[in-house]
């Protein structure tokens, strides 16, 4: 049996499920956000839409316009968790920070839900760009060495290749290029093998 205003109702009351203190922190959520807003967190066209809305929808941020406090808007979000596990634990808890508020001083940040599934949505996204980036490289590389690979038979068929562009002189060739050499030397000397001296004229 479900008991209770749909416009205040905790997601598991709404649920029929067991409910205990933090239902309670949940409730007080709501109505501290109707008390900032003037309207409340969540209002359908039925009291089954309000009660769907609880369960399933995240409340609106309150509008700047309002200049509700960072801290004091804090507040109302973790009190209006969908998973009791995730809001204050019991009233003390929250209206010590509540107090905090009123005198100025700083309240501890309490993460909430969604910013720990944005900030894993980040990571995750981060992560599967940075794995793919590693696929395609690998992927890359080893293109490259199948494009690069020799096999023992091309590398001789180049070889052949390679020799047959620059053949080696032939010994004619050298033995002629010796010859011209020796001649080369042989023009400084006489026919004695002696240095000739050239007659300069007076």
């Amino acid at each position: 049996m479900i008991v209770g205003t749909p416009l205040y109702m905790s997601p598991e009351q709404a649920r029929a499920l067991d409910v205990d203190l933090r239902s309670d922190v949940y409730s007080f959520g709501c109505l501290m956000y109707f008390a900032l807003s003037g309207e409340p967190p969540f209002f359908g066209d039925s009291i089954l839409d309000t009660m769907y809305a609880h369960c399933s929808k995240e409340v609106s941020p309150f509008d700047a316009k309002l200049k509700v406090p960072e801290a004091l808007a804090m507040i109302v979000y973790k009190a209006m968790e969908k998973d009791p596990a995730d809001r204050y634990q019991d009233m003390r808890t929250l209206g010590g920070d509540l107090r905090k508020v009123d005198r100025g001083i700083t309240v501890e940040h309490r993460a909430l839900a969604r910013d720990r599934v944005s900030t894993r949505n980040k990571i995750i996204k981060i992560g599967s760009f940075v794995i793919g980036f590693l696929i395609m490289y690998a992927i890359s590389m080893a293109i490259q060495g199948l494009l690069g690979a020799v096999t023992p038979e091309a590398k001789q068929k180049q070889d052949q290749t390679r020799l047959q562009g620059h053949p080696p002189e032939s010994s004619e060739k050298v033995t002629a290029e010796k010859g011209t050499a020796k001649g080369n030397a042989d023009q400084g000397n006489d026919g004695h093998g002696h240095k000739a001296h050239k007659k300069h004229s007076k």
